[in-house]
């Protein structure tokens, strides 16, 4: 699979989201590396070492909200408890996958939930961060 590129319309403009967002996409990419090169149980813990860096960047991302006093923050956070569920979901039925190097169809499912997080699900709070004076107006 190919490895996902940052792109400016990924940005929310709040420095700290934004390079979490990097993170986590520099997780997937080493999953995919990984699986690429038929490291099947080295994709596997990239793949649990992102389900981590998700959770903290998701409690981070809810206290950033919080503390701007984001209006529709519960519905926000039940998104987050959705894909926490569902990125489980996809490491838990994948590790075989992983171990066979049969992963394209779990690391595409990644990759969609990685981005429908950045852009669907985050976009809902961008204009309301850069109205409060939280996040830049440039992105």
């Amino acid at each position: 699979m190919e490895k996902l590129r940052w792109i400016k319309s990924f940005e929310i403009g709040h420095a700290s989201i934004d390079s979490q967002h990097r993170d986590l996409m520099e997780c997937l990419n080493s999953v995919i590396n990984h699986a690429d090169e038929g490291q099947g149980e080295d994709a596997f813990t990239a793949c649990l070492t992102m389900q981590s860096t998700l959770r903290d960047h998701l409690q981070a991302e809810e206290e950033i909200l919080r503390a701007a006093r984001f209006e529709r923050l519960n519905r926000h956070k039940e998104s987050h408890r959705h894909n926490m569920r569902r990125f489980s979901e996809i490491v838990t039925s994948c590790r075989g996958a992983c171990k066979t190097s049969d992963s394209k169809g779990c690391l595409e499912e990644l990759a969609r939930l990685l981005i429908d997080d950045f852009i669907t699900g985050d976009m809902d709070f961008k204009s309301d961060l850069k109205e409060k004076g939280v996040s830049r107006n440039d992105p």
